[in-house]
C-alpha cells in the first residue's frame, strides 16, 4: 500500500518486506522495482526523453547569440509594423484633438507600404526565431516556479499574438477573411498585446540579451560559441552535437569583453574576464575544426533566413514600390490594373451602392453653420475643377500615384459660408458599416489638394472608384474590404466645430520592462474588450489557442524533420553546397507559404478582378522548379568533383541544419 510519500514510500515498504523475507532473496527488491517503475522511474524516463530530444535539437544555430540576433531583427520588424499601424489607425479613427501633416502627399503611401513590407519580412524572421528557441519547449521540469510559469505563459501569449497578427495581416492583403472576428479591431488590439509581450520578454531575458548582444562576446578565437551558464539560457550547448572525438570545451568566463562587458560588470559587480591560458597546439586543432563546423552552420542558417526575407520582400513589394514592380511575382496586387488604370479595393456591387450611385437625382448636400446647399454632379463640374496628383495608398499595402480633377473642399465650404479650417463629417451612400461616416480634420479641409474628385487619370471617375464623386486628400486611405470602403463617395458633408547597488540595477531595469510590458498588454486587452463584441472574442481565443498548438505540434516537428533531412544530406554534399541548398529550401518554403495562401484565397472566389490577378500556381511552379534544377545541378557537380578527388571532402556539414 502507498503512504503519504507516494511511490517512494511504496519502494521503502517493499524493500523492508524483502529484508524480513530472508528465505526468498531478491523477491522484495523485484517487487519494489516493479512498483517504483510506475512512479518516479516513469517520470525519470520522460525527463530522459526530453533531455535526449534537446540534445538532438542542439545546433550551432540554436544558441543564445542566434536568439538575440533573430530577435533583434524580428523586434525591429514588429516595431516598424506597430508604429506605422498605429499611425494608420489614427488616420482612420482620428481623435478630435489630433491634427496630421498633409505633406508630403506620399507620406501614407510610404508608411503603409513599409507596414505591409515589414509584416511580410516578419514571416521568415518569426519562423527563424521560433526555430532557434525550439529546444526551450522541452525544458525539464516544464515549470520551475511561479515566476518561471508566468514567463512561459507570456511567451505563449507572444507566440500566439505574433502568429495571428502575421497570418491575418497577410490574408487581409488578399481580402480573404476566414476567421470569426472583425479584422481591423482585433488587429489593432493585438498589436498592443504583441508589443507588450515583446517588452515583457525583453525584460525577462535582459541578462542574456546584454551578454550576447555583440558577436565578439559570443564566440571564442576559434569561432566556437561561448556558453555562459550564469545568464540562465534555456538553450542547449551546441557541442552536444559535436563529432566523436571532440571534447566539449569548459564553461566560458562569466562576463563578456568590450563595452558590453564593462556594462555587465557595472551592473553585476563582476570581475574582468580572466586571461586566456597558454595555447595547446593539439587542442587548438580540434577547436579550430569544431569552430569551423559551427561557423559554417551559422552561415548556412543566416543565408537561409536572409534569402527568405529578401526574396519574399522583393517578390511582393512591387504592389507598392515602383523600383520593385518588375519583380512583382507573388504580390496580391498589380499596379495599373483596373478601371481608370488603378486597382479597385472594393467594388460598387460589394459596397451595395450600384443603384444609388447611378441614380439620376443624386446630389451632394453641403451643410454649413447657417447655410446648406445641394449640388448635382453637373453643378459640381460647373464650379470649375482643380487638378492634384495624389496617391491612392491602401492599408493593405498597395499604392499608386494618380491624377485627379475636382472641386476643392475649401471652395465648397466657402460656398456655404463656412470657414475652411473646420472639421468636416462626410456621410457616404452606404447604409451600414463602420466607415459609413468619416470625419476629416481641418488640416485636410483647408488643404488646396483636398478635392471632391470627378475625374481620375484624364477620364470620368469610374463607378468602381467612387462615381459620381469621391473625396481625395493628401493622405487618403483605402479601407480593408471587410469594412465599409465607400465613404469617399460623397453624399452629404457637414461642418463640425473644433473640439542603488550594482546587483540591484539589473533587477530595476527588468522590473521596469516587465511592468511596462504588462501595462501595454492590459491596454491591448482593454482595447479588445471595448472594440469587439463579446460574442466574437470566443472565436479569437480559439484562434490564439490554435496558433500555440500549430507551433508546438505542427511547425516544430516539421522543422525538426527538415533539419534531420539536411543533416543526412550533409554526409554526401560539400558544405558550401549544403549551405546553398539550405538557403534555397528556406526561401522555397516561405514563398510556398505565401503563394499557397494566395492560391487558396483565389480558389474561394474574388468579387474584385484586381485582387489576386495572377496565376499563382504557375508562378510558384516556375520559381520552385528553377530553384530545384539549380540545386540538383550544383549537387551533381560537387558530388562528381568529390568522387574524383578524395571521397569525403569535409565533415563540417554534419552540424548544418535548418535549426
Amino acid at each position: 500500500m502507498r503512504d503519504t510519500h507516494g511511490d517512494h514510500g511504496a519502494e521503502r515498504e517493499h524493500a523492508h518486506d524483502g529484508e524480513q523475507r530472508g528465505d526468498e532473496p531478491g523477491r522484495g527488491s523485484a517487487a519494489g522495482a516493479q512498483s517504483f517503475a510506475h512512479g518516479p522511474s516513469r517520470l525519470a524516463g520522460v525527463q530522459r526523453l526530453l533531455l535526449d530530444a534537446r540534445s538532438v535539437m542542439a545546433s550551432p544555430n540554436r544558441t543564445a547569440r542566434s536568439a538575440v540576433v533573430t530577435g533583434r531583427l524580428l523586434g525591429i520588424a514588429f516595431l516598424v509594423c506597430f508604429a506605422t499601424g498605429v499611425y494608420s489607425h489614427l488616420l482612420q479613427e482620428p481623435p478630435g484633438w489630433m491634427r496630421f501633416p498633409t505633406r508630403p502627399v506620399q507620406l501614407y503611401q510610404v508608411t503603409q507600404g513599409l507596414h505591409v513590407t515589414a509584416g511580410i519580412a516578419a514571416i521568415p524572421l518569426l519562423l527563424a526565431k521560433l526555430n532557434v528557441v525550439m529546444p526551450a519547449l522541452l525544458q525539464t521540469p516544464p515549470v520551475r516556479g511561479v515566476l518561471h510559469g508566468l514567463e512561459r505563459l507570456s511567451i505563449a501569449v507572444f507566440v500566439a499574438a505574433a502568429l495571428i497578427q502575421v497570418v491575418t495581416g497577410l490574408l487581409n492583403t488578399f481580402q480573404w477573411y476566414p476567421w470569426p472576428f472583425p479584422f481591423r479591431q482585433v488587429h489593432n488590439a493585438l498589436a498592443y498585446v504583441l508589443i507588450g509581450s515583446l517588452v515583457l520578454h525583453i525584460g525577462t531575458k535582459l541578462r542574456i540579451i546584454t551578454r550576447y548582444w555583440r558577436s565578439r562576446d559570443a564566440f571564442d578565437e576559434h569561432g566556437r560559441f561561448v556558453v555562459d551558464e550564469t545568464v540562465g539560457s534555456d538553450l542547449p550547448d551546441p557541442t552536444l552535437q559535436a563529432r566523436p572525438g571532440l571534447e566539449a570545451r569548459p564553461p566560458a568566463a562569466a562576463t563578456s569583453r568590450g563595452f558590453v562587458g564593462r556594462l555587465h560588470r557595472w551592473i553585476d559587480g563582476a570581475p574582468p574576464v580572466a586571461d586566456r591560458a597558454a595555447p595547446d597546439p593539439a587542442a587548438d586543432a580540434d577547436a579550430d575544426a569544431e569552430g569551423g563546423r559551427q561557423r559554417l552552420a551559422r552561415r548556412g542558417f543566416i543565408a537561409g533566413v536572409t534569402a527568405a526575407t529578401a526574396g519574399v520582400v522583393v517578390l511582393t513589394a512591387g504592389q507598392s514600390s515602383v523600383l520593385a514592380e518588375p519583380f512583382n511575382v507573388f504580390a496580391p496586387r498589380q499596379r495599373h490594373i483596373g478601371q481608370n488604370g488603378l486597382p479597385v479595393n472594393r467594388t460598387a456591387r460589394a459596397a451595395g451602392v450600384l443603384a444609388t450611385a447611378t441614380a439620376a437625382d443624386w446630389a451632394l448636400t453641403v451643410a454649413g453653420p447657417a447655410v446648406s446647399r445641394t449640388f448635382s454632379r453637373a453643378e459640381l463640374v460647373a464650379l470649375g475643377q482643380a487638378e492634384a496628383r495624389l496617391p491612392i495608398s491602401c492599408v493593405e499595402g498597395w499604392s499608386q500615384m494618380a491624377s485627379w480633377k475636382g472641386v476643392r473642399m475649401r471652395d465648397l465650404l466657402v460656398a456655404v459660408q463656412s470657414d475652411p479650417d473646420v472639421r468636416v463629417r462626410v456621410t457616404s451612400l452606404e447604409q451600414h458599416g463602420g466607415y459609413r461616416v468619416m470625419e476629416m480634420g481641418p488640416e485636410y479641409t483647408a488643404d488646396p489638394t483636398t478635392l471632391v474628385a470627378l475625374e481620375l487619370n484624364g477620364a470620368t471617375l469610374d463607378l468602381e472608384h467612387g462615381f459620381p464623386a469621391r473625396i481625395i486628400a493628401p493622405r487618403t486611405t483605402r479601407r480593408p474590404a471587410d469594412e465599409v470602403d465607400r465613404t469617399d463617395r460623397g453624399h452629404r458633408m457637414s461642418a463640425v466645430p473644433t473640439a542603488e547597488r550594482p546587483d540591484r540595477r539589473i533587477r530595476v531595469a527588468r522590473t521596469v520592462l516587465v511592468v511596462v510590458g504588462v501595462l501595454v498588454i492590459a491596454f491591448g486587452a482593454w482595447v479588445l474588450l471595448t472594440s469587439v463584441r463579446t460574442d466574437r472574442i470566443g472565436g479569437l481565443l480559439v484562434w490564439l489557442l490554435a496558433a500555440v498548438v500549430l507551433h508546438d505540434a505542427v511547425l516544430s516537428p516539421f522543422v525538426l524533420a527538415v533539419g534531420a533531412g539536411l543533416r543526412r544530406a550533409g554526409r554526401t554534399l560539400r558544405t558550401w553546397v549544403l549551405v546553398v541548398v539550405q538557403a534555397a529550401v528556406v526561401l522555397g518554403s516561405v514563398l510556398a507559404l505565401v503563394a499557397v495562401s494566395e492560391i487558396v484565397a483565389k480558389s474561394q472566389g474574388t468579387k474584385n478582378p484586381t485582387v489576386l490577378p495572377f496565376d499563382y500556381t504557375a508562378r510558384l511552379l516556375v520559381v520552385e522548379g528553377g530553384a530545384r534544377r539549380r540545386r540538383r545541378g550544383r549537387a551533381r557537380g560537387r558530388r562528381g568533383h568529390r568522387s574524383a578527388s578524395s571521397g569525403r571532402c569535409c565533415g563540417c556539414s554534419d552540424n548544418l541544419s535548418v535549426g
